[in-house]
């Protein structure tokens, strides 16, 4: 298996999908920051320097999860994607659309933060679970051709 820190960017998004206010949201960044970074400091030791310092310039942004979301899609190699933001596309970047890309990022976040054998039980991974079913519940898709076509991290 292997592991990456997630971005900033994906961070913010699940932070940002966190239900409470932008105090919470802020401590929801730093506990997922941290739980990723632990995971990456079980699985490559030799290169947390690396990690610690790219980490260090992290901040979680102000942008809502649709924004975050509309940013990545333009910034996609995938020309299907950046219609979904440009207007030109078959299907709007909607609700069931931002929510799926919010359960896929969640799911990648948990491959990324699990190199720990107590991952499952930590606050991330609650906080994670938290965020997926409420974007569940609001309509995103944990599997199939929707969540298939959108982008496993930021």
């Amino acid at each position: 298996m292997s592991a990456f820190l997630c971005s900033a960017e994906h961070l913010s998004t699940i932070a940002n999908a966190f239900v409470g206010n932008n105090n919470e949201r802020g401590h929801v960044f730093d506990v997922l920051l941290r739980e990723n970074l632990r995971s990456l400091q079980t699985r490559y030791p030799d290169y947390m320097d690396e990690f610690n310092g790219n980490a260090a310039n992290y901040a979680r942004s102000e942008k809502t999860v649709y924004e975050l979301i509309a940013e990545a899609f333009r910034n996609a190699r995938s020309a299907d994607l950046r219609k979904l933001v440009d207007g030109k596309g078959d299907l709007p970047l909607n609700i069931c659309t931002t929510s799926t890309q919010v359960v896929k990022l969640c799911d990648c976040y948990d491959y990324q933060a699990c190199e720990n054998g107590d991952y499952s039980s930590t606050e991330a991974a609650i906080i994670v679970d938290m965020v997926r079913n409420d974007a569940m519940n609001k309509g995103g898709q944990k599997d199939g051709p929707l969540w298939q076509a959108l982008i496993w991290g930021f």
